[in-house]
């Protein structure tokens, strides 16, 4: 079996998962607002195919 090193992280690399970690403390929490995120994102979608002035947020 081949043993498996990981490369040191870069400073910019720890310092940004030290940051998300205080945001987000496990994956199950990214992973819930992922899919949070996404839901209210399509249904703004739907909605706004319904509704002329939420359509204007979807064109640039």
């Amino acid at each position: 079996m081949k043993s498996f090193v990981k490369k040191p992280a870069s400073s910019l690399q720890r310092t940004l998962a030290l940051g998300l970690r205080r945001f987000i403390p496990s994956v199950e929490v990214a992973v819930a607002l992922a899919i949070v995120v996404t839901l209210a994102t399509s249904l703004l979608y739907l909605a706004s195919l319904m509704s002329p002035e939420l359509a204007l947020l979807w064109d640039h």
